[in-house]
């Protein structure tokens, strides 16, 4: 269980999880933090993935949405989500 601290617990400061009794926010399966919002399942998805493209870098970010916690910084001459358009 997790106090919720200077405020009220409800929907927009417990992200992934519920109240109770107004000043605790428990988290669903695979999220943590004060308030929920951030992923125990970075092993799944992010870097360890290598989802980056043509010997591109990769960012792992904690703390949203698991399908998106990575950003990819693309060599030059390459763009896209994970580095795969390639410029002309």
């Amino acid at each position: 269980m997790i106090r919720i601290t200077g405020g009220i617990c409800n929907r927009m400061n417990c992200i992934h999880g519920n109240c109770l009794n107004d000043d605790k926010c428990i988290c669903h399966n695979g999220w943590t933090s004060d308030n929920c919002n951030q992923s125990l399942i970075i092993g799944k998805f992010g870097c360890l993935n290598r989802p980056c493209l043509h010997n591109s870098t990769c960012e792992t970010i904690i703390g949203i949405n698991p399908t998106l916690d990575y950003r990819c910084h693309c060599r030059i001459g390459y763009t896209g989500r994970n580095c795969e358009i390639g410029r002309k």
